[in-house]
């Protein structure tokens, strides 16, 4: 477990994979399934931006990281592996993914856990992407989607749904158990894709 000082965006760097988890301190926790080893320090911070730096490789994937924060205010993934987001309450968060898939409200480690992400605001954009979101409560979402897509599992929870897809993108809703999307302003272009509207 190592104290981080306090900052408010998270940067992912090109083949990196971690979870976000809220806490009342900032915490990087490094947890193995199996043989422990000595690592260089994942990570560096410049002004108030934490970086993750180390990649995922054969040589590695014993071990995970998850970030304990008080407050952030923007996730950045760029051509990451997967970064889970989870047990997670904010009032503005907003994520910018770039090649990369980002998870809201699901964990790798414990799939069948009822894992809860309460946001006031969202704004996500997305960029040859995949963003999956799960057990979420979202009073404001807005979704921008380039060569992108997201999937809408279970227990999606939303007041006023803004989405905008362009470039092939598609929005598809696997479930409807246990979710509740109240208002939707929905812009598409010919090539896009959204079966939301269908719910």
């Amino acid at each position: 477990m190592i104290s981080l000082p306090d900052f408010s965006v998270v940067v992912g760097l090109p083949q990196s994979s971690f979870e976000i988890i809220s806490g009342t301190e900032n915490l990087l926790r490094i947890s193995y399934k199996g043989k422990k080893n000595k690592i260089q320090l994942p990570y560096f911070i410049k002004k108030d931006t934490l970086f993750i730096t180390e990649r995922i490789d054969n040589k590695n994937q014993n071990r995970f990281f998850i970030i304990e924060c008080k407050a952030i205010q923007t996730l950045i993934a760029n051509k990451t592996n997967n970064i889970f987001v989870h047990n997670f309450k904010n009032r503005n968060f907003k994520i910018i993914n770039d090649n990369s898939d980002v998870y809201l409200g699901l964990t790798k480690y414990n799939n069948k856990k009822i894992i809860t992400v309460d946001i006031d605001s969202l704004n996500y954009k997305g960029t040859k992407s995949t963003f999956i979101v799960e057990n979420i409560q979202i009073k404001d979402l807005n979704i921008q989607l380039n060569y992108s897509e997201m999937k809408i599992m279970s227990g999606v929870n939303v007041g006023d749904f803004t989405i905008n897809l362009a470039d092939s993108s598609s929005l598809i809703k696997y479930s409807s158990k246990s979710g509740n999307i109240k208002n939707t302003n929905l812009i598409a272009d010919k090539s896009s894709y959204c079966d939301i509207v269908k719910y």
